[in-house]
């Protein structure tokens, strides 16, 4: 018998759970917003960006502002450097919806407004200090949010770690497909993966809501 996996474990964020956790952090960004407060707005920021781009938190603290395109109508996209390879240009172009788009120009706008230099070398989400947020940075940011939202267990800590945001971003994309095939390929190559078997250990299996919707 195979041993499963952490994504048969249910570490994934179901789309119930991805939209209490978004819906919480929006009410936070909007209040501090309303009060000149910046932590709130960052934190929305995380949550964001790590849902959106699934990418290792190594590479989320890398991001700059430089790495965005949004130039182009139809093709706007971010660029994430791949930290599992070894050439030291490794990065794979990521497209922009348009949903995710609207909200990264509303980011850049408010950090312009705040009186951030936004210039390509700058970090696109960057500490109260002006460098880039650590990588205990992002994952404190993710953590809060997921206590904000109740996305706690019984021991009063986050069941979600900010890795969990890749998963989520990986299951969205293997069930993307309304004819129900399963799409290993854009999995593989939207999360960066070596090689299309890592990509199969971890998602080609039967996802827990999947189940659920079986027996209902």
């Amino acid at each position: 018998m195979s041993t499963p996996t952490r994504i048969d474990r249910g570490h994934y964020l179901t789309e119930q759970e991805e939209r209490q956790l978004r819906s919480r952090v929006q009410e936070r960004a909007d209040a501090d917003r309303a009060r000149g407060r910046h932590q709130g707005v960052r934190q929305q920021a995380v949550v964001e960006i790590a849902l959106y781009t699934g990418a290792r938190v190594c590479e989320l603290a890398a991001l700059t502002v430089g790495d965005l395109d949004l130039t182009r109508k139809g093709l706007r996209t971010i660029k994430v450097r791949t930290a599992k390879q070894r050439s030291k240009d490794a990065h794979r172009i990521l497209p922009l919806n348009d949903t995710f788009t609207a909200y990264i120009e509303s980011w850049i706008k408010w950090m312009r407004d705040a009186g951030w230099a936004m210039s390509e070398g700058m970090p696109l989400v960057p500490s109260t200090m002006g460098g880039p947020l650590s990588i205990r940075g992002w994952q404190d940011a993710w953590n809060s949010a997921c206590a904000r939202a109740g996305l706690q267990g019984l021991d009063g800590k986050s069941r979600f770690s900010i890795h969990d945001a890749r998963h989520t971003r990986g299951m969205r994309l293997y069930h993307h497909r309304k004819d129900g095939v399963k799409d290993l390929l854009t999995v593989q190559r939207w999360l960066g993966h070596a090689s299309p078997t890592i990509t199969a250990k971890y998602y080609a299996t039967v996802a827990l809501d999947d189940m659920l919707k079986a027996v209902e």
